[in-house]
């Protein structure tokens, strides 16, 4: 068997290993994640050139990340425009109300004084 189908076994192997472990136990993420990264690390220094072939792992990992960036980035900025459209909005219905409350209340107050200088 040549060097590199071993690194691969190893490889598949570790990555079952670790998603087994993300299944049956109750690890935390970040201890599986701090686990592959110094396995990953043994395994580049032991297998060093060989482990160079599987670096488009990585590169695919990181254009995923790229990839959603950019759809993070305008959903939270629409989320923040809609939500301050909304509260604006609600802050002059708010206003409008108070407007139309006092309104009537000072044309009820008119009412009962000329009611009452009419009267007298």
């Amino acid at each position: 068997m040549s060097i590199e189908i071993i690194y691969w076994i190893v490889l598949i192997g570790v990555f079952a290993g670790l998603a087994y472990l993300g299944r049956k136990t109750n690890l935390k993420l970040w201890v599986r994640v701090v686990a592959a990264l110094v396995i990953g690390a043994i395994l580049g220094f032991i297998f060093g050139e060989v482990a160079a072939s599987s670096k488009w792992i990585g590169d695919l990992f990181v254009r995923f990340i790229k990839m959603l960036v950019v759809p993070l980035i305008f959903t939270s900025l629409v989320a923040g425009v809609v939500l301050a459209v909304v509260c604006a909005v609600f802050v002059v219905a708010v206003v409008v109300v108070v407007v139309v409350v006092v309104f009537v209340v000072a044309v009820v107050v008119v009412v009962v004084v000329v009611v009452v200088v009419v009267v007298v």
